[in-house]
């Protein structure tokens, strides 16, 4: 079995599977119309949603946070009944190829955060869109497709409590595990075997523990990768700059995979210093919470 294959883990695949099959295969007119995926940020919700539907060849109508903001009002609820006509005629135009839409960062878009925020028309229209298109299905109009929906988010409990009941909206919960996460880095790094990524893993969580941080996810592995070229790139740079100065340094420059010193020892360097970067950061944020609150309480502020 191939890397690409094996990347998604199988509870993972099983609940995107299960969900678009009732609604698409089994025709089931009572399964809620959509999922949502909850859970902590950077684990690959949406990529890996997108990619089982790809797999199982249904087009993804994609839809996230920033297109819900509108000055217009109803405009946001407009983009919703669009994009699901849209891919409502995907499926009749397309000899049986089924359609799906995945909503990015929902509860972003719009759920309730606190005293701080307020329900706009918008919000009010997308929420009342989707549950109308949620209970099409007691219709039993001949016109209409019930098309699978995907939501992603770090905490669906923020949105509205009815779109979320029962009937309209089964929940999923992703957070994967140390070995689902080994698997998904092996399908990152091709010059490692899965007993290297499991030590690449380890070593990070290790460290995580040790420095007392929060938890490390999945995008933190892949924004690794990317850093595996720093070297390279610096130092092609100030070669650069030497021989080229005054012209277009940016234009002289080429990188290729075989420049990059690309090894588990390096990859654990990177890694290390990445997470001094992150807990200096942590520790900067805390010492800003802490001197506000002494502003506003005194010196005995942190006693309370």
């Amino acid at each position: 079995m191939s890397k690409w294959n094996n990347i998604i883990p199988e509870r993972f695949e099983k609940e995107i599977v299960l969900h678009a099959m009732r609604i698409i295969s089994a025709n089931i007119q009572d399964a809620p119309l959509i999922l949502g995926i909850d859970g902590p940020p950077g684990e690959g919700k949406t990529y890996q949603c997108k990619l089982v539907l790809k797999r199982l060849g249904i087009k993804v109508f994609p839809l996230s946070a920033g297109q819900f903001e509108n000055k217009e009002a109803g405009e946001p609820a407009e983009l919703i009944r669009n994009t699901y006509r849209e891919a409502c005629g995907h499926v009749k135009s397309s000899d049986g190829n089924m359609s799906a839409i995945v909503i990015d960062d929902a509860d972003v878009a719009f759920g309730n955060w606190g005293e701080m925020y307020q329900y706009t028309i918008n919000t009010q229209t997308v929420i009342g869109e989707l549950m109308r298109l949620a209970d099409r299905h007691i219709e039993e109009s001949e016109e209409f497709l019930r098309i699978p929906i995907f939501m992603t988010g770090n905490d669906l409990s923020k949105i509205y409590s009815p779109l979320r009941r029962e009937g309209r909206m089964n929940f999923y919960y992703w957070e994967p595990n140390l070995e689902e996460k080994v698997k998904m880095v092996y399908f990152l790094f091709d010059y490692l075997d899965e007993n290297e990524c499991k030590e690449l893993v380890e070593y990070v969580e290790n460290l995580r523990i040790k420095n007392h941080m929060n938890r490390i996810p999945i995008a933190f592995y892949s924004d690794l990768e990317s850093h595996q070229y720093d070297d390279t790139i610096w130092n092609l740079y100030l070669k650069s700059k030497r021989t080229y100065f005054g012209s277009d340094i940016v234009s002289k420059i080429r990188i290729s995979d075989q420049d990059v010193n690309s090894s588990l020892v390096k990859l654990k360097e990177i890694a290390k210093e990445k997470l001094i970067q992150i807990k200096l950061s942590e520790m900067n944020h805390i010492g800003k919470k802490r001197f506000e609150k002494r502003e506003k309480y005194g010196n005995y502020a942190d006693d309370n």
